[in-house]
């Protein structure tokens, strides 16, 4: 929602589209929270984007047709086209793992599918809708669970159903049977990413009092500023922030602040544990 509050939701259609989602989508803040309905196939057709370095393909149902000497009579010609840049998409790729090892889909991990795999759980307002949509290098897959009235869902002591609890663990069983025996793959890594390891709240490089780190895709020309060699202040058990003159994503060639910036990340931003 707070993206979509930056962004506008007319530049959040647009990639929409660029990614193949077709379905209608009103231009309105609310979208974020899921007013507008899309189908699981759009849905695992845009996220294979991210899957293969920035590159769409539509779905096809039908590969080839031969005769019955083998002979064929109708082939899918497959042609992809760019929709995103190759290190932007794996900087989402890179985001999206850390949902099945720290996030609302960790279950996946939980259950025990192990191959390299990154996704988002969705959760629309008032549980009408639980989503989990991942991807390996080689498949994308899209599970949603809902009525076809869009009323609320909620178990038996009340409590809503979210894509993490309802979507996550059917998507889980239909991967470790539909890649058993497949060998690990790994997503490839655009030549002009880097890592670094920061800390998450205040999203600067870790120091030596950094006591959570989490690493963290950076491209050619982005910089993470340090955190100075000074312990965090701890209040009530809450973690402190440092101030810093960078920001994580602000590139190398250009000029620092003339004021700090201080982050406003509070413990309600991070996922649940």
């Amino acid at each position: 929602a707070q993206l979509v509050e930056r962004t506008g939701p007319d530049a959040v259609i647009e990639v929409a589209r660029r990614f193949g989602i077709n379905s209608p989508l009103k231009p309105v803040y609310s979208l974020a929270l899921g007013t507008s309905g899309v189908s699981p196939l759009e849905m695992a057709a845009a996220f294979s984007t991210f899957a293969i370095g920035g590159i769409r393909h539509e779905p096809f149902w039908i590969r080839r047709v031969e005769d019955p000497l083998g002979r064929v009579l109708e082939e899918q010609i497959v042609r992809g086209q760019r929709s995103l840049d190759a290190s932007i998409g794996f900087q989402v790729v890179d985001m999206m793992r850390g949902v099945l090892t720290t996030g609302t889909g960790r279950v996946v991990r939980r259950m025990g599918f192990d191959l390299p795999a990154a996704g988002k759980t969705g959760t629309s307002d008032d549980f009408r809708d639980a989503w989990f949509t991942g991807f390996t290098p080689t498949l994308s897959v899209s599970v949603w669970v809902g009525f076809d009235r869009g009323v609320s869902m909620r178990d038996v002591n009340g409590i809503g159903i979210t894509g993490g609890r309802g979507a996550a663990p059917i998507w889980a069983e239909f991967m470790i049977k539909a890649t058993n025996g497949e060998p690990p793959r790994e997503f490839t890594v655009p030549a002009d990413i880097h890592f670094e390891t920061v800390d998450p709240v205040s999203g600067e490089i870790a120091g030596q009092w950094t006591s959570n780190r989490v690493k963290v895709a950076l491209r050619s020309g982005q910089i993470a500023a340090a955190i100075p060699d000074q312990p965090f202040i701890q209040e009530a058990g809450k973690s402190g922030t440092v101030k810093s003159d960078q920001s994580i994503f602000e590139k190398a060639d250009q000029p620092a602040v003339e004021e700090a910036s201080k982050s406003t990340i509070t413990e309600e931003d991070l996922p649940p544990e």
